[in-house]
């Protein structure tokens, strides 16, 4: 959709599991799951044209994308049962080379998010329990930390790296502030998360990515759930003939 005249333009043209869509670096591709093949694999498509191109395929099915730093040298993409986040190398539009395993979990790995220099993953997994948000530095993966209490997923950067945004189990959007770490890892320092507002997604799937955020974290855009209305509507019964018989007693 082009925001500017609310003109919407259809981008993928067959009915074959599209999910997952992410930008390229320059905003002219889409890159997203497609089934065609018969197990889902990664496609790219230049916005104008009517068929994407294979970016990276493999006997592991399902695979789900997370994302496309801003560099265009890596992709994210994760595995469930057991729960993996790997990293594929491209170039241009195509991989290059194996998947590099980054992390495990015991049960889930999703929405991991590179930061905006390329130089973390922030993501979320549920090692400690519960959802819970993690960064990790890229590519080594070598240490990593939590950044969100009480439960949190559908991690998303602030593009100047100041701020990690987050929802909480209860819909809350949460913030944490950053600051550059003054050791010699120069890891990232992050403060305890605070309560920006009440999204309006009470009890949203933190496995879904459901929102946005530009550029400057000051303006969110949410999916909402169609709800239906006749289905909230109440019943109505209507019994035939109940009084056939009744006379006779």
């Amino acid at each position: 959709m082009d925001v500017r005249t609310n003109i919407t333009s259809q981008l993928t043209f067959d009915a074959l599991g599209n999910n997952d869509p992410v930008w390229s670096p320059a905003s002219d591709a889409v890159m997203f799951e497609n089934i065609r093949s018969g197990k889902r694999d990664f496609y790219v498509q230049t916005l104008g044209s009517r068929e994407g191109t294979l970016a990276y395929g493999s006997t592991d099915d399902p695979k789900w994308l997370d994302d496309w730093s801003r560099d265009g040298k890596f992709v994210l993409f994760h595995l469930p049962q057991p729960a993996r986040l790997f990293a594929i190398e491209m170039t241009g539009n195509a991989s290059s080379g194996e998947p590099r395993l980054l992390t495990e979990a015991r049960v889930t790995i999703d929405g991991a998010h590179f930061s905006p220099d390329g130089r973390w993953v922030a993501y979320m997994s549920n090692d400690s329990g519960g959802y819970e948000v993690w960064v990790a530095p890229f590519p080594a993966f070598d240490r990593r930390r939590q950044v969100s209490s009480h439960g949190g997923g559908q991690v998303m950067w602030r593009s100047d790296m100041r701020e990690l945004f987050y929802l909480s189990p209860a819909g809350e959007m949460m913030s944490v502030a950053i600051t550059p770490g003054s050791g010699a890892k120069g890891d990232l320092e992050f403060t305890a998360p605070t309560r920006l507002f009440q999204s309006p997604l009470p009890r949203p799937n933190l496995t879904v990515d459901l929102y946005s955020v530009t550029p400057d974290g000051k303006r969110f855009l949410f999916i909402q759930p169609q709800t239906d209305a006749a289905a909230n509507t109440p019943a109505i019964t209507v019994v035939l003939n109940g009084l056939s018989g009744i006379g006779n007693k």
